[in-house]
């Protein structure tokens, strides 16, 4: 199933220990519903093609607005799972 594959995906990238056992499908369906939603006012056609939109929502999604930059992240210590 779909889901199950990007909701064990999200699992295995993330570096804080955030997705746990009651929240693995919260974010997962989150990510999915950002995606889901985007034929309602995203055109293909503007000044954002379709390879860009998906790389900025798996961007935003994975690192945030305020995400420190990636070589922090490398050296960060890894939370423990609940």
């Amino acid at each position: 199933m779909m889901v199950d594959a990007v909701s064990n995906l999200l699992v295995q990238l993330d570096t804080e220990g955030k997705i746990v056992k009651r929240s693995k499908q919260v974010y997962t369906m989150m990510l999915f519903g950002m995606l889901n939603f985007s034929h309602t006012w995203y055109d293909p056609k503007g000044d954002i093609s379709p390879k860009e939109f998906a790389d900025m929502v798996v961007d935003l999604f994975l690192h945030g607005f305020t995400a420190p930059p990636a070589q922090e992240l490398a050296v960060r210590p890894r939370r423990q799972r609940a």
